[in-house]
């Protein structure tokens, strides 16, 4: 990534001026976001222990049923 960011940010800002980041820095940033939520698990009110073990693959996830009250 570093490489091709490299040999084209050069070329890309003589084109489109400032865009060049917006292409080069804004977009791939977004994708690794969306990556980052979809991939990695929950870990609200869970102990640092169990999100290692599932990151580990040796448990499997708990899945916990709140109950609504009004």
């Amino acid at each position: 990534m570093v490489v091709i960011s490299t040999f084209t940010i050069l070329p890309l800002f003589s084109v489109i001026k400032a865009y060049a980041f917006l292409a080069l820095y804004v977009i791939p940033s977004c994708f690794s976001l969306v990556i980052l939520f979809s991939q990695l698990p929950e870990t609200k009110g869970r102990e640092i222990h169990e999100i290692v073990a599932e990151l580990r693959g040796k448990q499997q996830p708990k899945i916990t049923v709140l109950n609504n009250e009004i």
